[in-house]
Formats: C-alpha cells, sequence, structure tokens
C-alpha cells in the first residue's frame, strides 16, 4: 500500500499486513514527522488516486519513499469512493498528486531499505536518551538552585517593621534621659522580636543597657556621696557631744534611711544591666564579631567600665569599616574614665568637643564633655555645656543636677576645735644690777688698748 507524509507530501510503500486494524504511527524519513498510518477500508483500496501494490514482505513501520519513476508516472483514473452514510460530514476532495513539482524542487529520496530506517529511528531515540540523561541532572540542579536561592533571599530579607524599630530607638537613645534610656531598651526589644534575624536591634539594645547602667551608676555615686557626707556628720555629733548632739543626730539617721533604701536597689539594677548586656554581646561577638554594631556596643561597654584595652581593640576593629559617633563616643568615655592626669583630660575634651560639634543630637557626648571640663578645673565651660544638654532635652535630670552642684559653693570647712587654754608663764624673778664700778686712772697699758 502507498501512504502520504501529512507534512511535506512524501509518498511512501508500507506493507499493509504491517499494521494493525486500528493504525500506527509511523515517522517520516524525510522532515521527521510522526503520523497514523491505517490499512484500506476495502481491498484494493489504500491511498486515493493510487492504486494497490504488491506487498513487499518487511516487519518495519518505517515509511519508506516509493521509487522516483512511479512518482513520475501520471496515475490511474481515481475510481470513486464508496458512499458514505447520511450523518457523515461530505469528505473534501483528495489532493492532487504532488509529486512532479516536488520532484522539480528537490531532489528525490533516496530509496532505504527497512533494516536502515529501523536502525536510524533507533539511533535517535538513543540520542533523545542520552540528551536527557545529562540535560535532565542539569536542569534539576539549576531549579534546585533557584529554590535554594530563592529561599534564602526570603530568609535573610528583614522585616521592614524591625528596621523601623531600630532607627526609633537609636533616636530615643542619644536624649540619654534616664526615661528615654528605658524606652529605648523596651523598643529595640520590640525590633529584635518582630524579626529575630536582625541581630543589629539586639546589639543596639545591648548598648542601650550599657548606657543605662552608667547612668545609673552616677546616680547612685551621688546618692552615695550624700549618704557618706550625713554619716560623717552623725560621727561627728556623737564624738563631740555638744548640747543637743542627740536629737541632731536622730534627724540626720532619718534622712540617711531613705538614702540607703534608694541607694542599694539603684546599685544592684546597674550591676544587673551591665551583666545583661554582656550577655547579649557576648554570643553575637562569636556569630557577627565584624559587624560595626556588635563592635560599636562593645566598645562602649569596655569604656565605660574602665577597660580602655579592650575597648581600644573594638574601636581600632570598628573604625576599619566606617565612622560612628557611638565609636568616637567609647575613645572619649576612655580619656575621662582614665587617671586623672592632665594631658588625658585636655585630649578628652578636645575628642569630645569634636564629637559635639560634628553631632549635636549625642547628649552623652555632652555629658562627658562636663564631666571633663570640671575635673580640669573649668566651672564656666562644664556649665555652658550642661547647658546644652538641658536645652536639647529638658529631662535631663542627671545635666541638671550636675549644673546645681557646680553652682553651689562649696560649704565652709568645720572650724577645729579649741585648743586647751596654756598654763600662764611664771613671773621671772628680778636680777639685780651690778654695782657700779668705781672711777679710777687708767694704767699708760690700758690708755693704748683703748
Amino acid at each position: 500500500m502507498l501512504i502520504r507524509c501529512e507534512r511535506c507530501s512524501t509518498v511512501y510503500e508500507l506493507d499493509e499486513k504491517l499494521l494493525p486494524p486500528t493504525g500506527a504511527p509511523v515517522q517520516c524519513t524525510r522532515c521527521q514527522h510522526v503520523f497514523t498510518a491505517a490499512p484500506p477500508q476495502a481491498p484494493g483500496r489504500t491511498l486515493p488516486a493510487f492504486p494497490a501494490v504488491a506487498p513487499a514482505p518487511s516487519p518495519v513501520l518505517a515509511a519508506q519513499p516509493s521509487p522516483p519513476e512511479a512518482v513520475s508516472a501520471p496515475p490511474p483514473a481515481p475510481a470513486p469512493p464508496p458512499p458514505s452514510p447520511p450523518h457523515a460530514a461530505p469528505r473534501a476532495p483528495a489532493a492532487a498528486p504532488r509529486a512532479a513539482p516536488r520532484q522539480a524542487s528537490r531532489p528525490a529520496p533516496s530509496k532505504r531499505g527497512p533494516r536502515a530506517d529501523t536502525i536510524q529511528m533507533f539511533a535517535q531515540q538513543v540520542r533523545s536518551r542520552s540528551r536527557w540523561m545529562w540535560l535532565g541532572p542539569l536542569l534539576a540542579v539549576l531549579a534546585g538552585a533557584g529554590g535554594y536561592a530563592g529561599w534564602r533571599y526570603q530568609a535573610s530579607r528583614i522585616d521592614p517593621a524591625a528596621l523601623q524599630k531600630d532607627r526609633e530607638g537609636l533616636s530615643i537613645l542619644a536624649r540619654d534621659d534616664g526615661k528615654s534610656l528605658e524606652r529605648a531598651v523596651a523598643v529595640l526589644a520590640e525590633g529584635s522580636q518582630i524579626d529575630p534575624k536582625l541581630y543589629r536591634a539586639e546589639a543596639d539594645r545591648a548598648l542601650a543597657m550599657v548606657l543605662l547602667s552608667a547612668a545609673l551608676r552616677e546616680d547612685a555615686a551621688d546618692l552615695e556621696a550624700r549618704f557618706k557626707a550625713l554619716d560623717a556628720e552623725r560621727v561627728r555629733l556623737e564624738t563631740e557631744k555638744a548640747d543637743g548632739w542627740a536629737r541632731r543626730q536622730g534627724e540626720i539617721v532619718e534622712r540617711m534611711k531613705p538614702l540607703r533604701a534608694e541607694l542599694d536597689p539603684m546599685q544592684e539594677k546597674a550591676r544587673s544591666l551591665a551583666e545583661q548586656a554582656y550577655g547579649i554581646l557576648k554570643p553575637l561577638a562569636r556569630e557577627h564579631g565584624d559587624d560595626l554594631a556588635v563592635e560599636r556596643a562593645l566598645a562602649v561597654y569596655y569604656a565605660l567600665d574602665g577597660n580602655a584595652e579592650q575597648s581600644a581593640r573594638f574601636v581600632r576593629n570598628a573604625r576599619l569599616k566606617q565612622s560612628d559617633p557611638w565609636v568616637d563616643l567609647a575613645e572619649g568615655a576612655v580619656d575621662v574614665t582614665a587617671a586623672d592626669a592632665p594631658a588625658t583630660r585636655e585630649r578628652a575634651v578636645a575628642r569630645l568637643g569634636s564629637l559635639v560639634v560634628a553631632h549635636p543630637d549625642l547628649l552623652r557626648a555632652r555629658m562627658l564633655l562636663a564631666r571633663a571640663q570640671t575635673d580640669l578645673g573649668r566651672t564656666d565651660a562644664a556649665v555652658a555645656a550642661l547647658d546644652g544638654v538641658m536645652a536639647a532635652n529638658p529631662d535631663h535630670e542627671r545635666a541638671r543636677r550636675l549644673k546645681a552642684e557646680l553652682l553651689t559653693p562649696p560649704a565652709p570647712e568645720a572650724a577645729p576645735a579649741a585648743a586647751p587654754p596654756a598654763a600662764a608663764p611664771r613671773a621671772a624673778a628680778p636680777v639685780k644690777a651690778p654695782p657700779p664700778r668705781k672711777a679710777g686712772k687708767l694704767s699708760r697699758r690700758g690708755a693704748r688698748r683703748r
């Protein structure tokens, strides 16, 4: 039987005995198109306008082109098609064979044996399978890499609300009064809870705890100084026991009780905050030790704790990345808390003065500058720095208290106790004058001596 390719209209010879009643897929050897070939409906009928030919025994289902001379010969008159059932749609007339123009435009296909076509089909299947053997795993790897990259991007993406909380907490932290420091700790804790991946918010929260702990230590130092002054007065009254000393001593003891009740919790809270801050920064230093937020928090922690060596190490590491005002604050705080040396205080004044000019909203720098100038005896300059703090933040209680101390004249020193009167000196006995010498004549020798 003869069959025609549905795409390029190439005519092939095929043994109809190899086809099942329902047809079988065959592949055109010229255009590689696969179409279905069905056995003829009636004996002696294959392709319209082509008579049946003697079948050649072949077990191959691949289409084989017919000889060129068979295509070029004029076909016999077509037999009328069998009548179609009344309900079937009218069949379109068969197209005329296009053998002649095809031969004129392209060379005639070479006649190939059934075994060669089978080998070609098998080779194409092998090539297709081998192509998928390396292309499939490659596509799977690329898909996996793309999925992993997308997952990492989503996993590393920080929640914008957490970033906003971190910026808000740092802005509140710069105000430096006690309530603002406690609020900054709470806001930064909210940022780290919104997105735990934002470890920078945890480092900034530790920085806020360090600054709050230092502020509480300053308040505790002032309370302790007042407590010690009252205790010294109590001891003096008990020692002298002047008139009414017991009543005055009782009053002093009553004034000391609220100071002690306030001092002990304050010192404990300052110590606890410092320990919590270090507990936060220690694991962050192991996992993200090269991050600026972690390094600046550690630099401030060691500076306010008085450890100049450790603070200087983190200051150097942080400055290799970028300039940061908190790092400059740590460097100035080291000079303020160092040993009392005029050269160190002068260096602190120079560094902190530049920091105040560059970042006037960083009120802790102004406070440290006022303390350094106080240590140098520059009361007017210290008061001016404290006025700048209170102008920026009227709620800054430490600045108000320090200014009041600087403007209060020192209390006069207690006059020393009067020494007991010394015994009256004994009256000296009258000395008798020697009797006058009688005048006489001088000898010549005595006259010469004169």
